[in-house]
């Protein structure tokens, strides 16, 4: 049984499927709970449909997220698996791993695929505290034991599950400080990044040509500028930043009239949401050109000249692509107070001041600023412009971003003696 309901983890699920079948061939039985279809896996393979990640705490969204729990519990409880794979999702897996474990008799074993979350291995006091409490107190399928595992999300994942996978070599690392302080042993493998694929010419070639192609489509003429905008694949992110972001382009616009707008949704889903966003915006008028599009990830970031993106998945794989962005970040008012509090945010030296680093991944992997960064109290229009702005004039841009990622796809990749088998 494999679980996701984040567009980042679906595409995970999408390889891991094919490594699996190659391996187990006939003898797969396969149940998959996923939030958007697979490619790979046949409609009597899925399971239910999963919640998506934020309807825990929308409006409504509980008893949506409460009805696949209790639809894809009721199968685990009657056939319970040999294997349960948790791929990101925590809120979800995290209650779908403590239904097995506690199932009298169990022998289900169970694994998390675990993304390169920095925060999550140290946060700050007293939610280690905190968090244990309610996850001992709380029923399981309640919305305060999904807190408490998500206050202290590290320690939580190596309670649970029996084997973790990374794809990060700190993460790894931290997991298995982590297994070794509760005195737990555990299965903790670097197994590389899903982007660690970008370091072969061919397929870069292949996204170069493809990326041309998708330009030409556009008609987009040799003196334009595009701008590859990624709003968020969440449905309350785009909500929140979309509009900021918008601001923040009208103005782009009024100085650069070269230039162009792309902007990428997550799925046909967010597609609507941003029509829609886009429809009830003052400025409406100015974004009449604008291409919206459901393209491929890493096809649209490489026929873009810059980018501006939502924190997350999309940083690692831009860096990786070398396309010299712009990162916002912005949430509601009350997870603008607590996302602060929940990370620990590590620092680094620029231009001789310490900044903290917590937000782009890549900046996180390598241990220093590699986009301009605009987060909470500073994800303003005006600096989003600016920030955007100072890009375009930088004239070794491609340059740097260039030499970044070298280094950054050497750390995506496995070490040779450290894997799942």
């Amino acid at each position: 049984m494999l679980s996701t309901g984040e567009v980042s983890g679906d595409a995970m699920v999408e390889e891991l499927v094919s490594a699996l079948r190659s391996r187990c061939g006939e003898g797969l039985q396969l149940r998959v709970l996923t939030s958007a279809p697979i490619a790979g896996v046949s409609d009597d393979e899925v399971l239910v449909e999963a919640p998506e990640s934020e309807q825990v705490i929308a409006r409504g969204g509980v008893r949506v997220w409460r009805k696949a729990l209790e639809d894809a519990l009721e199968v685990i409880h009657r056939e319970p698996p040999d294997l349960f794979i948790g791929v990101s999702h925590h809120a979800f897996n995290f209650v779908l791993a403590a239904e097995i474990r506690a199932a009298r008799g169990s022998k289900t074993k169970t694994m998390m695929v675990a993304p390169p979350e920095t925060w999550a291995w140290e946060p700050r006091w007293p939610l280690p505290t905190v968090g244990p409490l309610l996850r001992a107190l709380a029923p399981k399928r309640s919305l305060p034991f999904v807190l408490g595992a998500q206050l202290d999300r590290g320690t939580t994942t190596v309670e649970l599950f029996d084997g973790i996978a990374c794809l990060l070599r700190r993460g790894a690392e931290e997991y298995r400080r982590l297994a070794s302080r509760h005195r737990l042993t555990k299965i903790v493998a670097e197994v590389g990044h899903p982007f660690r694929r970008y370091v072969d010419e061919g397929l870069r070639r292949e996204l170069h040509d493809s990326g041309q192609a998708f330009r030409a489509r556009l008609q987009v003429r040799p003196q334009d500028s595009l701008l590859g905008i990624f709003p968020g694949s969440r449905r309350e992110e785009v909500e929140t930043l979309l509009p900021t972001m918008i601001d923040a382009i009208v103005r782009l616009r009024e100085r650069r009239t070269d230039l162009r707008l792309l902007i990428s949704a997550a799925s046909q889903r967010r597609r609507h949401q941003i029509e829609e966003i886009i429809a009830r915006h003052p400025e409406r008028e100015r974004l009449a050109d604008a291409t919206i599009e459901t393209e491929r990830a890493d096809v649209v970031l490489t026929a873009s000249d810059f980018g501006l993106l939502c924190s997350g998945t999309v940083t690692l794989q831009a860096a990786c692509l070398a396309l010299p962005s712009v990162l916002a970040f912005d949430r509601s008012r009350l997870q603008t107070v607590v996302l602060p509090v929940l990370a620990r945010r590590k620092t680094i030296v620029v231009d001789g001041v310490e900044t903290p680093v917590p937000f782009a991944l890549p900046s996180a992997v390598l241990g220093e600023r590699v986009f301009p960064e605009f987060v909470f109290s500073e994800c303003k229009a005006r600096n989003i412009f600016e920030g955007i702005d100072r890009l375009m004039d930088e004239p070794d841009v491609n340059e740097s971003i260039g030499r970044r990622r070298e280094r950054l796809l050497e750390q995506l990749q496995p070490r040779p003696s450290d894997g799942l088998t």
